[in-house]
């Protein structure tokens, strides 16, 4: 469905319908909101933990 460079709206509109309806307008965007910011503390805190580790220099 996203393989295309432009995927039509007929494509990607129903799931966003659908997401909006079901769960409702404001709990669906902080899902959209919400997760990525979440996952991008995880990853830069694992990350920035990593660094520490294999530093030799801090």
């Amino acid at each position: 469905m996203l393989l295309k460079p432009e995927p039509g709206l007929a494509e990607v509109g129903p799931v966003g319908f659908w997401l909006a309806n079901s769960l409702g307008p404001t709990l669906a965007l902080v899902i959209a909101v919400g997760w990525p910011a979440l996952l991008g503390v995880l990853t830069t805190r694992r990350a920035a933990r990593n660094l520490a580790k294999a530093d030799l220099v801090g």
